[in-house]
């Protein structure tokens, strides 16, 4: 009763060490939010592509992640900007920065 061995208390201190780790990147992931930016959408060039106008009057141009939009010159290109002017035009809008490794 009461017998801990040596295989016993390294495996209690992995435990340890996993839980402090995940504990440790929940803390980093509310630490360190993304960047955010909230404007009014003034343009859109095609389906996956839109400006945004913020607070100081400075344009920036914002590419959807995960959109895979035809061009204004390729098929539909012209109905896929329509939609998603209809989606969005003129409205105020927050966007977060996603880091896409195929941009």
């Amino acid at each position: 009763m009461g017998v801990q061995t040596r295989n016993t208390g390294i495996r209690e201190c992995h435990w340890a060490v996993r839980l402090i780790t995940l504990c440790f990147l929940v803390f980093l992931s509310i630490a360190a939010p993304a960047d955010t930016l909230t404007g009014k959408v003034v343009k859109i060039t095609d389906g996956n592509t839109l400006y945004v106008l913020d607070a100081n009057y400075q344009q920036h141009k914002i590419r959807l992640a995960g959109i895979d939009a035809p061009e204004r010159k390729q098929a539909y290109g012209l109905a896929s900007r329509k939609h998603l002017a209809s989606i969005v035009a003129g409205q105020r809008k927050k966007v977060e920065e996603v880091y896409d490794p195929e941009i």
